[in-house]
């Protein structure tokens, strides 16, 4: 008698009404319109990108209310909206799913908890103060050379709107997902790590980032932290940053079934945190290479795709990543291949008549500044090969604000003068409130360069356009709200055939 065997195939995952039912659970306040019988094709909180078979939730942000483009959504096609409980319509929603909430935004988060958990896969975190989006990007080139379909983190989309964001773009054709993971206050991390279950986790560093909520280093070190020490069972995995004095003392506490550690400071001794060597991966940077000891990539090279010490470091992180998800060394170079860098982060672009612009004005804290600072003097250094030292390069450093620093704001912009005159930087050109207060730092400490304040970052562009000659190392760098690469648009705009 012939049986027929059971599929052992999962289903594949829908946003029908029954999931969505039991992940609102008691956030849900109410249902209209023919709830049982919808099942959804995608999950938006843009109505700009609604279309046929949607489901819209009216997010209200800092400068908009998602509730105001409802009937937006529901004309280009969303076929049920998530609404706050009170919400009333201007126009017709007839004939859609209108799912209402207490809260719409915790209500995205539980969509994309619940629907995160429908799929069994790799889910790596990348979190950390500095270098989580590069570092992030290179994990998920890197593990091309392995896994066909990855899914990562849309640019910086990192809190608590953009993480459910990334995990509803999972589907069943994924074989991995990168997600980075960004905080600005106490009890973020926790929040964000239930939400998405992540089977390994790396911290890129631990600095001053974001204060004014987190108050100070040691709250941000111990927020941080939870990304690493919430791990626990098996598969788990996480990645210790030895590099970080912070971060290295977690090793005793971490609950994860594998714990790797990678280092770039010959110096420290691994083995006083891990005692095998394929779980410590060991790297130095000498002729443009990162060579490579432990984890099995004994005497294998790579050619980091960024330049700084911070970014070999990053590449370190991400190659670690890759040997615990099963990456060999040619899978990992192969990866390494697909690698593009995100724009505004050390974006090092030369100019026909010889002037290098590092462009790093993504983001900005004490710790990203020291590091670009460091950057901007090892380009010049490389400029300056071969060249008759009466045309040694000026490095020109155009900084913009960091921003969220709390109220050690102007201290820490102060602190940078010593940083900055470490570095040999010859000429500052600043931007915004707080950076004067590092332009009469520079002025007490008697810095024998050139000091530019401006109040706007055209007026800045316009100088700088005018001041830089050909070979000098320009460095553009400002936290994300001063919008520095308004000064990069605007000399490109004054000078276009440099760029030619």
């Amino acid at each position: 008698m012939n049986h027929r065997q059971a599929s052992t195939k999962k289903p594949i995952p829908q946003l029908t009404a029954r999931f969505l039912l039991d992940a609102l659970g008691p956030a849900l306040a109410g249902r209209e319109g023919g709830v049982e019988f919808a099942t959804f094709d995608r999950v938006v909180t843009d109505s700009r990108k609604a279309g046929g078979g949607d489901l819209f939730v009216a997010i209200k942000g800092d400068s908009f209310d998602g509730h105001d483009f409802v009937e937006a959504a529901v004309e280009r096609g969303a076929t049920g909206v998530v609404v706050r409980e009170a919400f009333k319509p201007k126009g017709k929603i007839h004939g859609v799913t209108v799912l209402r909430v207490r809260d719409t935004e915790t209500a995205y988060r539980r969509i994309g908890g619940a629907w995160r958990r429908l799929f069994d896969i790799p889910v790596v975190v990348v979190a950390g103060s500095v270098g989580k989006t590069t570092t992030k990007e290179l994990v998920a080139a890197i593990l091309q050379g392995k896994f066909k379909n990855i899914l990562k983190t849309q640019g910086s989309q990192n809190g608590f709107v953009g993480i459910p964001m990334t995990l509803l773009d999972l589907r069943p054709e994924h074989d991995v997902a990168v997600v980075e993971v960004g905080i600005d206050d106490v009890g973020a991390m926790a929040e964000h790590m239930k939400l998405v279950a992540p089977s390994g986790a790396v911290l890129t560093a631990i600095c001053a980032e974001h204060l004014e909520r987190l108050v100070d280093l040691k709250t941000v070190a111990r927020e941080e932290s939870i990304a690493l020490t919430m791990l626990e069972g098996k598969g788990t995995f996480a990645i210790l940053n030895l590099d970080d004095e912070h971060i290295r003392r977690l090793a005793p506490v971490l609950k994860a079934e594998r714990v790797f550690c990678f280092s770039l400071d010959s110096s420290y001794d691994s083995r006083g945190t891990m005692a095998a060597a394929d779980y410590a991966l060991h790297g130095g940077v000498s002729d443009g290479l990162l060579s490579l000891k432990g984890m099995g990539l004994d005497g294998v090279s790579f050619a980091p795709p960024l330049p700084g010490k911070h970014n070999a470091r990053n590449l370190l992180a991400a190659v670690a990543i890759a040997r615990a998800l099963g990456l060999d060394a040619a899978e990992i170079k192969q990866g390494l291949r697909a690698f593009k860098s995100a724009g505004g982060r050390s974006e090092v672009v030369k100019l026909s008549d010889g002037t290098v612009f590092l462009c790093d004005y993504y983001n900005a804290n004490p710790a990203s500044m020291a590091a670009a600072f460091v950057l901007l003097a090892d380009l010049a250094r490389e400029i300056s090969r071969g060249r008759n030292v009466l045309t040694k390069p000026r490095l020109v450093a155009c900084l913009g604000d960091m921003l969220e620093l709390g109220a050690g704001e102007a201290e820490l912009h102060r602190e940078l003068a010593l940083k900055l005159m470490a570095s040999a930087v010859d000429c500052a050109f600043l931007c915004g409130p707080r950076m004067k207060h590092l332009a009469g730092e520079l002025k007490k400490k008697n810095f024998r360069g050139k000091i530019e304040y401006y109040d706007s970052q055209e007026k800045l562009a316009g100088a700088l356009a005018a001041f830089v000659r050909p070979g000098d190392a320009v460095l553009i760098k400002g936290s994300r709200g001063m919008k520095m690469e308004i000064v990069w648009k605007t000399i490109k705009e004054i000078n276009p055939e440099k760029f030619k």
